[in-house]
């Protein structure tokens, strides 16, 4: 028996080629996809907490995490989560170490942070955890996080809805831990 072979198309792309009516087109059809998955997007907008943590880098990649998961987009999400727990961590071992040349201390430039960030995230989290810059709590949603991340970077996910919803856990976790405006205060 002969093996099927199904085909997948994107003609969207030839639709904008055609100008003002394709791109009217285009705008119907990107409007009844979303409405159609506005209820699921609106049910995983409230799995997440709210959050504040300074404008800059961290916010930026934090909030795609948190719009590709609201979006559905559940491989990239988990792919995001780690890779924004990953720079959390890089920038807090960057601030935290100080340099001594000649009498001088200072913080690492950006080209000697290059080099820091070629550092394994596990040998970066354990010395964060073992030097006290991150409470020991952080070490299991850290390294669980990191696990997710290999596995969907490396195209091995299996349960990609399910892992997405872990890893957005495993990083707010992380952000409540290290970056957030409010992890001093007690609730």
């Amino acid at each position: 028996m002969e093996e099927q072979t199904f085909w997948g198309l994107d003609s969207i792309p030839d639709l904008l080629k055609m100008g003002k009516e394709g791109e009217k087109d285009v705008k119907k059809i990107f409007r009844k996809k979303l409405e159609q998955q506005l209820p699921q997007m609106i049910e995983r907008y409230k799995l997440l907490p709210a959050i504040i943590v300074e404008m800059g880098k961290y916010w930026e990649l934090l909030s795609e995490a948190r719009a590709l998961f609201v979006e559905g987009y559940f491989y990239s999400c988990v792919a995001m989560c780690g890779a924004t727990a990953e720079r959390i961590a890089k920038e807090l071992l960057r601030n935290t170490i100080l340099l001594r040349s000649r009498d001088e201390w200072t913080s690492p430039s950006d080209e000697q942070a290059f080099v820091l960030d070629r550092i394994e995230m596990n040998d970066v989290r354990e010395l964060l955890v073992k030097s006290g810059v991150i409470d020991q709590k952080l070490r299991m949603p850290f390294q669980k996080l990191a696990e997710l991340r290999n596995r969907y970077t490396h195209a091995l996910g299996e349960s990609a809805h399910d892992d997405a919803q872990k890893a957005i856990e495993y990083l707010h976790t992380i952000v409540e831990g290290t970056i957030s405006a409010v992890r001093h205060y007690e609730t």
